[in-house]
């Protein structure tokens, strides 16, 4: 038999980064080989999302692509669209050779298993328990994602994950922890507990665990050397708790996510965020006042179904209050089966192109007010790699997940360095290292 050579693509977010590296250590672990050239490749996989009509229309793009370009290989889908679009992608795609969801990529070898032997396959089941041990190839040797929990329950009017990703399902906190230790002794430096909203971690166990215990175990396993992170966190289910544990912590990092998506509490309501505004600024302002050094960062949606001027406005006026460090923003997406899709007064896309503008743009003054003021200071910052847009110099984030770039030889990566701040931008700050 032929070597079994695999490429692999992935779209969409941590999530989808993480199931990646599950994907490529099932496949490496039984002897097929990754390659990072489609045409050197016999298998072709797609790790796809279908947050956004965009994501999903470069799944079928590509798709498409391949059956001209590489004809006669075997074409996997997995992921969020695999999930939404079921055996529909078969019948619109007869090069597809499976269909594999969200849930199911435990499954894999067994789906090529049956490929092999000419059927086409589609596993898009949502049941099941959480498989342990699965082999991973990590693509950083220095920064790991750990999955704590799997799954929605929130069903926000505009998104689709619930669907895609199905219900709440939390890792049991033992096998999280020896995740952790893990990689502790394999020398990693940062690690980052993903969930859809890591807020609810424990909320569907047989007994009383919270996010909060286990991020304050998580603090206790690690080693001094090593940054802690999380992501995404639901700003109706952070509480009081929760801040104290992170205030205590030792190795906890001082950066804030809190999806806001509109500043108008009547497109919150619409949005079913289950939050206010007051509700949101009374988070934001307890934070500050425990953490004076911190970072926050946040989402938003801009022509949700109904936005009127005023409706964004205030999301404007939101940005200037908080004065966010970054915002990661996105034009409204009708979902298929999600209720917004469904409302009247869509929005045209000329109008949420203008309103992304302006957002972007206040966003990114926000931004250069915040790293003026870091400006002077000596930050610890861990090197990610080579700088992409400035020659002979090396990328990091700090604490705060601020991008620090500095002049420093490739032997830094992945390691601690001090680095003092000297010139500000919009979403970075030009440094030089303290030896």
């Amino acid at each position: 038999m032929p070597e079994k050579r695999f490429y692999i693509k992935t779209f969409g977010c941590q999530m989808n980064l993480a199931d990646t590296e599950r994907i490529v250590g099932i496949l490496e672990d039984a002897g097929y080989i990754r390659v990072q050239d489609e045409k050197d490749a016999n298998i072709l996989l797609l790790n796809t999302c279908a947050v956004r009509q965009k994501s999903e229309n470069k799944v079928y793009s590509m798709i498409g692509r391949w059956k001209v370009k590489c004809p006669d290989r075997i074409v996997g889908i997995l992921g969020c669209v695999a999930q939404e679009a079921g055996a529909t992608i078969l019948d619109r795609f007869e090069n597809v050779s499976f269909v594999l969801g969200t849930v199911g990529e435990w499954k894999l070898l067994d789906v090529l298993h049956r490929v092999y032997k000419g059927e086409r396959v589609v596993e898009v089941d949502l049941e099941g328990g959480i498989p342990e041990g699965l082999p991973v190839h990590r693509e950083s040797s220095f920064k790991a994602w750990v999955n704590i929990i799997y799954g929605c329950n929130k069903f926000c009017t505009y998104c689709i994950v619930p669907y895609t990703r199905g219900r709440e399902r939390s890792r049991k906190p033992e096998d999280i922890l020896k995740e952790v230790e893990e990689l502790v002794r394999a020398g990693y430096k940062e690690i980052t507990l993903l969930g859809q909203n890591v807020n609810s971690y424990g909320k569907d166990l047989p007994y009383d665990y919270s996010f909060a215990k286990l991020l304050s175990e998580v603090d206790k396993t690690v080693s001094n050397d090593v940054w802690v992170r999380y992501t995404t966190s639901y700003p109706r289910d952070f509480d009081d708790g929760l801040i104290s544990v992170i205030a205590n912590s030792k190795h906890v990092c001082r950066n804030f996510h809190l999806p806001l998506q509109s500043g108008s509490d009547r497109i919150l309501k619409a949005m079913n965020r289950g939050y206010t505004m007051q509700q949101y600024r009374t988070l934001v302002r307890k934070l500050k006042e425990r953490f004076p050094k911190m970072g926050l960062t946040t989402d938003l949606i801009v022509g949700f179904p109904g936005e009127s001027d005023e409706d964004f406005a205030l999301t404007l006026d939101a940005v200037r209050e908080f004065g966010f460090d970054m915002g990661f923003t996105a034009i409204y997406s009708p979902r298929p089966g999600t209720v917004a899709a469904h409302m009247d007064k869509q929005v045209s896309h000329e109008i949420k192109r203008c309103r992304l503008r302006m957002l972007n743009r206040l966003l990114a003054e926000s931004s250069l007010r915040n790293n003026k003021k870091r400006l002077k200071r000596v930050e610890k910052v861990l090197v990610d790699g080579v700088a992409p847009k400035h020659r002979g110099m090396l990328q990091g984030r700090t604490e705060e997940n601020v991008t620090v770039v500095f002049p420093g030889d490739e032997s830094l990566i992945g390691n601690f360095v001090n680095v003092r701040l000297l010139e500000a931008y919009s979403f970075y700050i030009i440094g030089e290292r303290e030896v």
